[in-house]
């Protein structure tokens, strides 16, 4: 059976079915707020010549209970972004993608 792609072309993005798969286990509070996020954050995403990459993430508008996770994200060369995967993880793997500037910022914009 193929797996169909969820697509929004019109907002440079493809959603792959094993990504929405993931999403769907979280509130749909956090499932807003992770779409929110990586709306934010698309333009921060980098062609990187054919290569996935995993870039740290962390929604923290709650202080008491931060969520770090991960995408794997795949942006060609016409600037198409397609998000394959979403792990949660800890504050350790999060630190460590800072440090390889491997990590996506709401902040910056």
């Amino acid at each position: 059976m193929a797996l169909l792609q969820r697509s929004s072309e019109d907002r440079g993005y493809i959603i792959d079915d094993e990504f929405l798969l993931q999403v769907k286990s979280y509130s749909l509070h956090l499932i807003v707020r992770i779409a929110k996020f990586l709306d934010r954050t698309i333009s921060q995403i980098k062609y990187n010549d054919y290569e996935i990459q995993t870039l740290g993430c962390v929604i923290d508008d709650n202080p008491d209970n931060p969520f770090y996770f991960t995408v794997e994200v795949y942006k060609d060369d016409s600037g198409m972004v397609t998000f394959y995967n979403l792990k949660e993880i800890y504050l350790d793997n999060y630190l460590d993608l800072i440090n390889s500037n491997c990590y996506l910022d709401e902040r910056m914009g």
